[in-house]
């Protein structure tokens, strides 16, 4: 995954997701809905919500990065739970 052309910024207050870009087309910025599950051991799951386009956003985004769209959801997810640990 080239890291050098994208950033991550997760917004806890309202759930989302974005990634900012930069491809040959300029900078985009992708929003993506998070929501989490609580299993009951204090461990907080949490997944992206499904919209229409979610997967071919991601298989686009990842073909950006020269990576895959499973490793780049699980990049995501990782930035969120990661962000959680600091959000209060």
């Amino acid at each position: 995954m080239l890291h050098s052309k994208f950033n991550v910024y997760v917004d806890h207050d309202c759930k989302e997701v974005n990634v900012y870009l930069n491809s040959e087309f300029g900078m985009t910025i992708h929003t993506f809905k998070f929501n989490s599950v609580d299993d009951g051991a204090d461990d907080t799951k949490f997944y992206l919500e499904h919209s229409e386009h979610l997967n071919e956003t991601l298989n686009l985004i990842a073909q950006s990065l020269q990576s895959t769209s499973p490793k780049l959801l699980k990049y995501l997810i990782s930035e969120v739970e990661f962000t959680s640990t600091w959000s209060v």
